[in-house]
Parts: C-alpha cells; structure tokens; sequence
C-alpha cells in the first residue's frame, strides 16, 4: 500500500487560484515567481488552456520546458503555448517580468521544472529564486534575442504527424523571428520532401547527433552531405546501410567519395562517426577521416 504525499503550499496556493480562473488571469503579473511552475503544471494537467496562454506570455523565466511535461505528443497543448508566443509577439509592450527566450519541446527524462537557465533551483528556496533572478536578461534585452524553440526530431518516409505539422507551419510563417533547433535528429527510411524541408528549417549548427538508418544509395547520402557540412557542432554521427549499385562506374564512386569527405572536412567538432554497411567507403576511411 503505497501513501502519496500531501500536497505542498505551492501546489495548494496553484490549485486555489485556479479555482477562480479569472482571478488567476489577473494576478499573473504580481505572481512570485516560485509559484509559476507549481501553477503552470497544474493548469496544464487540468487543461486550463487560457491561464496557460497567459502564462506563458508573463513567464519570468528564459526557459519553458513544455516537453517534459507530455508522455505523448499533445497537438492541442502545443497550440495553446503557441498561441500564448503569438500573444505575446503582438505586443508592443512586453511585459515587465517577460524573460522567455527558450521553449524547450524535448522529452528529455529530466526534472527540468528545477531548472532555469542553466542553474538548479528549489523553486520552494527563495534564496534560490533570488540567486536566479540575477541570471536572467531583462525583458528589454530578451525581446531582441531570436526566440529558440528546441525539439528532438525523428524524421520516416511517411507524413509528419500532427504534431510536428502544426509545429513547423508555425514556424515557417515565422522564420525571421525564430530559431528552431534540434540537438538530436534521426532519419530513417529514403529522405522525402518533407525531410528537405524541415533541414532547412532547422539551425543546422545546433545538431549534435545524427543517426541514419535505411537503405541509401551513395548519391542519397551525397545530396544531404551539405546539411551534415553546415552541421559546425555535430558531435556524434551514425549512419547505416549505403549500398553501391552494381553499375556504378569507379569514377562516379570517387566523384560522390570526394563530394562527401569535402563535407567532412567542415565538422569540426566530430568526435564519434560510426558506419555500418556502407560500402561507399569501404577502403577509403582514412580518406574521411582525414
């Protein structure tokens, strides 16, 4: 028999506000900050998508984990916090505590609800907030940094769920004023049209893990070799299963050899590649590793 534990104040003082939701939806702005991720986790788990669109347009934080908040992808939930970015991009005047700079859509299994903007913080500590407090940007100079949405993204041949549809439309519309990043990218299956097009959304420089697994031909990998060259911080690439076709002639297999080390050459910072079945460089690795 297992016994839960009691709630805390925080959660009690969220849980009382959002008893009346038009009060919350005043009392945002004069919110302490300790109560945002209490109140924010439990207007998300009720489905409270007008508070949630409020907070995030008033979120003190440069970081919104919006991620770990979802076992499963929620279309509807990343509409209301897009929603939420809209509002607050229409503005004017910011408000006065806005610091958001990050909406952060990974799944990472990590208590990011303790963390803000590379500190760890007892959000019950106010020694804690206070000690935080001094590592944000004011509102001012947060409205000119580019907002960065991060999403770890694993790309098949078939259409993009719902999710992702809604995500990159969004951005699309929206490019000039934000970032998408990926640190981690998968792609399996033959790349389509769709893939093309969310690479070229995507910071390349802030991939650092790549794993490719299908079946490619050397000119496939070749024609995404210049994504993986603008890729200045990848870390770790994996890729798998690049077969040569029978008619290929030895001067074409160098030509595609040359054009894809040439990439090679601009990761600066690969530490890991790891290949498997990939006959294109079969005899040739100290020329890619070069």
């Amino acid at each position: 028999m297992s016994i839960q534990s009691p709630p805390t104040l925080l959660e009690l003082a969220g849980r009382s506000l959002l008893s009346d939701k038009s009060r919350a939806l005043l009392d945002l702005e004069d919110l302490p900050i300790e109560l945002f991720p209490p109140l924010f986790v439990e207007a998300f788990s009720r489905g409270h998508t007008e508070v949630l669109k409020k907070m995030v347009q008033a979120w003190p934080f440069t970081c919104l984990p919006l991620g770990v908040l979802m076992r499963q992808p929620q279309p509807e939930m990343l509409r209301v916090a897009l929603d939420g970015l809209d509002m607050l991009l229409a503005q004017q005047d910011r408000p006065r505590r806005w610091k958001l700079q990050v909406l952060d859509l990974q799944r990472a299994p990590r208590n990011f609800w303790r963390t803000w903007s590379g500190a760890v913080v007892d959000a019950s500590s106010p020694e804690g907030m206070k000690k935080n407090r001094t590592l944000k940007l004011g509102s001012a100079m947060a409205a000119k940094l580019p907002l960065k949405i991060f999403i770890d993204l694993c790309l098949t041949e078939g259409p993009l769920n719902e999710f992702l549809t809604v995500l990159f439309l969004w951005v699309t519309q929206r490019r000039d004023r934000l970032h998408l990043c990926c640190k981690r990218l998968k792609i399996f299956g033959e790349p389509t049209c769709h893939t093309r097009k969310v690479l070229r959304l995507l910071q390349l420089d802030s991939v650092q893990k790549v794993e490719v697994h299908c079946t490619w031909v050397p000119s496939t990998l070749v024609a995404c070799a210049p994504f993986l060259g603008q890729m200045r911080n990848l870390r770790k690439l994996l890729v798998s299963q690049v077969c040569v076709p029978a008619h290929t002639s030895p001067e074409e297999q160098k030509r595609l050899l040359t054009k894809l080390t040439s990439q090679f050459l601009r990761m600066d910072c690969l530490r890991k590649f790891c290949v498997d079945a990939v006959l294109l460089l079969e005899g040739h690795l100290e020329q890619v590793l070069g």
